[in-house]
């Protein structure tokens, strides 16, 4: 039931996209900007973590954006190359209660995680 009701909600969403690269790919100028909007860009977020240093964890498309306990009222970002790769290791992180910490002290100090400067 829940499948069908998901599967009904994705197909006017998907046609109502398609719609509009239809108009694009026949050369309306109103939508030059549509080339801006990337649809597979993907946000996966780490709530509730069971960890006395890390509140909210957020990967993206190339930056990863660290909540500490000690502030969770500022967001750290980090640029990070491969960030599916570091979402798998989060995850394998989480699955095997590990330390989410010591994983992202361990990829600061290895350069995979590059604190930006603000």
């Amino acid at each position: 039931m829940l499948y069908n009701i998901i599967k009904n909600t994705e197909n006017p969403l998907f046609e109502f996209f398609e719609f509009f690269r239809n108009l694009k790919n026949l050369n309306f100028k109103i939508f030059e900007f549509f080339h801006f909007l990337n649809f597979k860009m993907f946000v996966k977020t780490y709530e509730n973590l069971d960890s006395s240093a890390i509140n909210t964890l957020k990967v993206d498309k190339s930056s990863v954006f660290v909540t500490y306990q000690s502030n969770i009222d500022k967001e750290y970002e980090f640029v990070c190359e491969n960030t599916q790769e570091f979402n798998e290791k989060v995850s394998n992180t989480l699955k095997n209660k590990e330390s989410i910490g010591k994983l992202l002290n361990v990829s600061i100090k290895e350069g995979k995680l590059v604190p930006t400067t603000k």
